[in-house]
This record gives structure tokens, C-alpha cells and sequence, in this order.
């Protein structure tokens, strides 16, 4: 076995063991919430992006799209949660954009009737439905994406507020995992569930040799990977 297979063999384990782990943060915060510990719950949440992430980088080393020195960017290092979170905020959005298309295309051929023609025909009109309300209401899809990015921007504090008491002396006041609400705690879960559900088998997945020379050559063509491999 040559050194290269050797390491997409252990990156292809880490990647299961990984996944595994997520799943286990996840049942883990679901008990947690059962028993009213909401913000130990919400942190555990947030290690599972976080190790969702550390997936995702595996994988895709694995494949050979990006190179293991990566691998160091997401390791146990100053600011690699920061890190492991700007890959999950990016997780997030994509899996956004694929629910809305995916849900667009069920509503198209439930309307078109088993038509091709028709289906086509109606998904067209939804999406530029869909963009012409977004063009109209440039305002508020702003304000959304502002959220989004704040949410993400905050996620280590929050993280850190949901597992330890915090006296913040200058505005008199301090912060306690107690004071997550439930609610909160069960989005965050809810969310990060679909996420994980819907990423898993694309992890699992291995190419052929013909396959992936295909999909390198299409991410590096495209581009898609040289934003978030700065951004990491």
C-alpha cells in the first residue's frame, strides 16, 4: 500500500468516526435538553458543527481537492473554532439553498402531474417568482443575511456563555448557562440535525479515480473552494 493510500485511508476513517461523533453530540444535547440543561446542551450543539466541519475537511483531503496542510487549520490550535465555524456558516447557507431548490422542485412536479414539460415549465415561474420577491425586498433579505452572519459571528461566545458562569464587570451584570432558553437550545439542535442528515452520505460517498479527477477538475474550474479555503 503506497503512502497516498495509506493516508486517504485513514482520512476516509476519520471522516466516519467524525460523523459518528457529531451524532453522539447530538443525542447527547437532546438528553441534556430532556433534562433542562439548556446551555450545556447548546454547547454540545456547537461542537457537533464543529466536528461536522472537521468532516467536511477530511473528506475533501481525502479526495485530494485540497491539501492536507489543511487539516492543520482545523485542528486543536489558537482560533481553530473560529475556523471550524466558518466552515459550518457555510454548510449552513449552502444547505438553505439546496432546501430551497429541492423544496421548489417537489411543489413543481407534484403541480406538473408527472409532466416533464410541465414541471420545468412551473419551476421556472417559481424561481423567478422567488427572485423577482428577493429583487423587490432587497431590504429585508439584507436584514436576513445580517442575521445569519451575526449568529455565526457570535457562535464561540455563545458557545462558552451555554458552559460557564461570566461576571461582566462593567455593565454590572453576569451571564449563566441557565440563562439559554429552551426554545433557543431546540432551533440550534433542530438545525444543526437537517444539517448533519443531509451531509453525512455525500461524506460517505468515494469516488472513482475517473469521478474525482472529474470533480476536481470542476471545483477548480469553478472557483467554488478558493474563497473558503481563504476564509479558513
Amino acid at each position: 500500500m503506497t503512502s497516498q493510500s495509506m493516508h486517504e485511508k485513514l482520512l476516509k476513517e476519520a471522516v466516519k468516526s467524525c460523523l459518528d461523533n457529531v451524532e453522539q453530540y447530538l443525542k447527547d444535547a437532546r438528553m441534556l435538553i430532556e433534562n433542562e440543561s439548556y446551555g450545556h446542551a447548546f454547547a454540545l450543539t456547537v461542537l457537533g458543527e464543529e466536528e461536522l466541519s472537521k468532516a467536511f475537511i477530511y473528506y475533501m483531503c481525502s479526495e485530494g481537492w485540497i491539501p492536507e496542510s489543511f487539516i492543520k487549520r482545523v485542528g486543536r490550535r489558537a482560533n481553530s473554532h473560529r475556523r471550524k465555524q466558518v466552515i459550518a456558516a457555510t454548510f449552513s447557507f449552502t444547505f438553505g439553498i439546496t432546501e430551497f431548490f429541492k423544496n421548489l422542485m417537489d411543489s413543481s412536479k407534484e403541480e406538473g402531474e408527472g409532466d416533464p414539460r410541465k414541471t420545468i415549465e412551473i419551476a421556472n415561474k417559481k424561481l423567478k417568482e422567488a427572485m423577482d420577491y428577493m429583487q423587490k425586498n432587497k431590504d429585508e433579505m439584507k436584514s436576513r443575511m445580517d442575521q445569519f452572519l451575526e449568529r455565526f459571528a457570535t457562535l464561540e461566545e455563545d458557545k462558552e456563555k451555554g458552559l460557564y458562569v461570566d461576571v461582566i464587570i462593567e455593565e454590572g451584570v453576569f451571564t449563566s448557562p441557565k440563562s439559554l432558553e429552551k426554545d433557543v437550545v431546540e432551533e440550534h439542535l433542530a438545525q444543526v440535525k437537517k444539517q448533519f442528515q443531509f451531509v453525512k452520505p455525500l461524506l460517505m460517498m468515494t469516488l472513482s479515480p475517473s469521478e474525482r479527477k472529474q470533480a476536481k477538475a470542476l471545483i477548480k474550474e469553478s472557483g467554488i473552494l478558493q474563497g473558503f479555503l481563504e476564509a479558513i
